[in-house]
């Protein structure tokens, strides 16, 4: 290029030929369904892949405890989420986001909630845990608090029936916590004790699954209200593109995923009023 091209270009504010514009970061929130350290590694190849094929940065954004998550979803500070579905159930009481896409896996939509104790506990299902104590995930997990608190209701309350109890922060903790000996049960996300089971099986050694809930919807991918329409769409069909290509399903075979389907919000309804009415119990329990 001529020295006086390149001064002309600096005169207007031309930029470099080679130099296009960077678009802002989108920013992909995980939840700690698992523990941030575990979740990191496995999420980086799918922000990778997305940031690629959008030609934008995608920044992982991670916070211990599903709220302080929420938070940031509903205050503008997150583009895109992976969530638990109790924790979608918090994004469609606040409105603060929309469902993009849900995830298939293990060929369903569904997954379920597992009581799990150590092998020769005696404990064989709820019905057992009367002065035990128990490990739940988090305040906004359906299967890891919101499931097992209905269930034990059933037998005057997690209160009146358990003898202690306390809060993981993620399903791998709670599983860890049962493992140690330091809970004598927890509730967890089958689909964690499958890619635990199959993956690093010494961490779920000397644990069984004594009961297994009902199939509930997963959650879908969250985007915030806030994003752009023409941002979303393409979102959504890098998603599916990803979930068709050979490279793409190597990416979302790590995290589990083997495709995609539309959302049907119909579909939370039921889980929706479990989560509302338990969180009615809750703020009126002493």
């Amino acid at each position: 290029m001529r020295p006086w091209v390149v001064v002309m270009m600096a005169l207007v504010g031309v930029g470099w030929p080679w130099e296009a514009p960077s678009a802002p970061a989108l920013r992909l929130g995980i939840a700690s369904i698992l523990s941030p350290e575990v979740a990191r590694p496995l999420y980086l190849p799918l922000a990778r892949a997305l940031g690629s094929r959008l030609n934008r940065p995608v920044d992982l954004v991670q916070r211990f405890g599903y709220g302080r998550l929420n938070d940031l979803l509903a205050r503008g500070e997150l583009d895109m989420a992976v969530l638990c579905t109790g924790g979608y159930c918090d994004v469609v009481n606040r409105g603060g986001g929309e469902p993009l896409l849900v995830p298939v896996m293990g060929g369903s939509s569904r997954y379920r909630a597992l009581l799990v104790a150590r092998k020769g506990s005696g404990i064989g299902s709820f019905a057992d845990l009367e002065g035990r104590t128990m490990v739940f995930t988090d305040p906004l997990s359906l299967t890891g608090f919101v499931y097992p608190w209905a269930r034990l209701k059933e037998f005057g309350g997690a209160r009146r029936w358990l003898g202690d109890c306390f809060f993981s922060r993620s399903h791998d903790r709670s599983l860890r916590s049962v493992a140690l000996g330091l809970a004598d049960a927890g509730c967890v996300d089958s689909r964690v004790w499958g890619y635990l089971t199959a993956t690093h099986p010494e961490t779920v050694a000397g644990l069984v699954v004594v009961e297994r809930s009902e199939a509930f919807p997963i959650a879908p991918l969250v985007v915030s209200k806030r994003l752009p329409a023409g941002i979303r769409s393409q979102l959504k069909r890098v998603l599916v593109a990803l979930s068709r290509d050979e490279e793409g399903q190597t990416i979302l075979a790590q995290l589990g995923i083997e495709g995609f389907v539309e959302p049907d919000p119909k579909g939370y309804a039921r889980v929706l009023d479990l989560f509302r009415r338990v969180e009615a119990e809750v703020a009126r329990e002493p």
